[in-house]
C-alpha cells in the first residue's frame, strides 16, 4: 500500500513539474520510474499538460524517458493533437517536429551531421512524411547541408524517388549547386 501511494505521489508530482518544468526536478522524477501514462484527475498525462503548457524541454525529456505520444487524455487527443492546437506558430512546429523525432537517436550536444528534423535528414532516410513536412513549413528546397550538397542531391544519390519527387514540386531547382559541386 506505501509502494503504490509513493507511486501515485511521484506520478501526481511528475504532473505538476511538467506544468512548471523544472528540468531538473523532472530528471529526478523520470529516473524513478513513474508512470509516465498516468491521466491526472483532469485526464492529462504528463506528456500532454508538458505540450499545452508549451514547456517544450519537459516535452523532450518525456519523450526520451518513452512517453506514449498516442495516448489520448481526457478529451480524446493524442499528443499530435495537442500540439496542432497551439496558436504559437513557432511553439507548435517545434513542438511537432520533436514528437517526430525518435529518441533512440540521440541528438548530439554539438551538431556534427544534418539533425534528426532537417530537409537533408529526411531525404537522405527516406522520411517522405517528415519531408512533406518540412517543405509545408516552408524549409527552403534549395538550402545546403551540412555536407555542402543540396536535398535534391542528397536524394537522388540514395535513390529516393518520393523525396526527388516532393523537392521538385516544392521548387527545387536541378541547377542548384550545392559547394562540393553536386
Amino acid at each position: 500500500m506505501l509502494l503504490a501511494s509513493l507511486t501515485l505521489s511521484q506520478a501526481g508530482e511528475l504532473h505538476q513539474v511538467a506544468r512548471e518544468c523544472d528540468a531538473d526536478r523532472m530528471r529526478q522524477l523520470l529516473s524513478r520510474h513513474p508512470s509516465l501514462n498516468e491521466a491526472d484527475e483532469n485526464g492529462m498525462t504528463p506528456l500532454h499538460i508538458a505540450i499545452d503548457s508549451r514547456q517544450i524541454a519537459c516535452v523532450v525529456l518525456l519523450l526520451e524517458a518513452g512517453a506514449d505520444r498516442m495516448a489520448r487524455d481526457g478529451r480524446g487527443r493524442t499528443a499530435f493533437d495537442a500540439a496542432y492546437e497551439i496558436a504559437d506558430l513557432e511553439d507548435r512546429t517545434t513542438i511537432r517536429l520533436y514528437l517526430f523525432w525518435n529518441p533512440s537517436e540521440k541528438i548530439p550536444e554539438e551538431p556534427t551531421g544534418p539533425t534528426p528534423w532537417s530537409l537533408e535528414y529526411s531525404v537522405m532516410r527516406r522520411q517522405t512524411g517528415v519531408t512533406k513536412m518540412l517543405l509545408l513549413l516552408g524549409v527552403d528546397p534549395n538550402a545546403t547541408g551540412t555536407r555542402g550538397t543540396t536535398p535534391l542531391a542528397d536524394a537522388a544519390l540514395k535513390g529516393n524517388l518520393d523525396g526527388v519527387r516532393l523537392l521538385l514540386e516544392a521548387g527545387a531547382r536541378l541547377d542548384a549547386i550545392g559547394q562540393q559541386g553536386t
